[in-house]
């Protein structure tokens, strides 16, 4: 299955970036050839998204398209191909270990109060909840070379006690 790749501007609504154009399967026409399809569904999604009008395009396989982890950091290159912006999606990356790493320090607010309640020792859940907060200044992104690299990597979690 074919779709067109957009190349948004940083003045387009939705930001910099991509703006796919995965036609459905079901509205081919009767005895539509691809080539008649593919143009006539690009050229109607155009024509109701003047946005659209005028951008950098590709036309590419479905399968051709990088992995959608990433798929705000996709780029249409000057090569006339898609591509993932290493740099954006490291920032992505990092954003989605501060989520996962903002959870680990809200599930741990309740143990932490509670042992300061009962005049418990809490210096071990202070030390985990400081190696937390540590995380995104420790975790180096930059050893990543593809965007397979960058989904593999992961913070070596402390373990809460």
């Amino acid at each position: 299955m074919r779709c067109r790749v957009l190349a948004r501007q940083t003045s387009h609504p939705a930001g910099e970036g991509v703006s796919v154009i995965h036609p459905a399967p079901t509205a081919r026409r009767i005895n539509e050839d691809d080539e008649t399809f593919y143009a006539r569904v690009f050229a109607e999604t155009i024509h109701k998204n003047p946005s659209m009008q005028g951008l950098a395009h590709v036309d590419t396989e479905v399968d051709q398209l990088p992995t959608r982890r990433f798929r705000n950091a996709w780029r249409v290159n000057g090569a006339r191909h898609v591509e993932v912006d290493l740099p954006v999606a490291r920032q992505i990356r990092m954003q989605e270990i501060r989520v996962e790493r903002d959870a680990k320090l809200v599930a741990s607010d309740g143990p932490l109060l509670r042992n300061q309640e009962q005049g418990k020792d809490v210096t071990a859940l202070k030390a985990y909840r400081q190696t937390l907060r540590e995380i995104p200044q420790t975790m180096d992104l930059m050893k990543a070379t593809t965007p397979e690299e960058l989904a593999t990597l992961v913070p070596a979690w402390p373990v809460q006690p």
